[in-house]
């Protein structure tokens, strides 16, 4: 395992700035992992980085819905 040393912003602060300090968008990663998110030129977020982001999602919307009071 790589000691994580770079904080990674799940959804781009470029593209998402209301998620910049959201805790839920922020993940350590080792430098090594965090170069696998996305091109380092050009900031295109990864197959690997996608595939995080859709992870992260469903997450928030389970959470969301699990904190919503119920409808009557």
């Amino acid at each position: 395992m790589k000691e994580a040393n770079t904080v990674h912003h799940i959804f781009p602060v470029e593209f998402y700035p209301e998620y910049a300090f959201c805790n839920w968008n922020l993940i350590a990663l080792s430098n090594e992992a965090h170069n696998k998110m996305h091109d380092r030129d050009t900031h295109e977020i990864t197959a690997a980085g996608r595939e995080l982001q859709a992870r992260v999602y469903r997450d928030r919307l389970e959470f969301d819905q699990r904190q919503s009071p119920p409808v009557r």
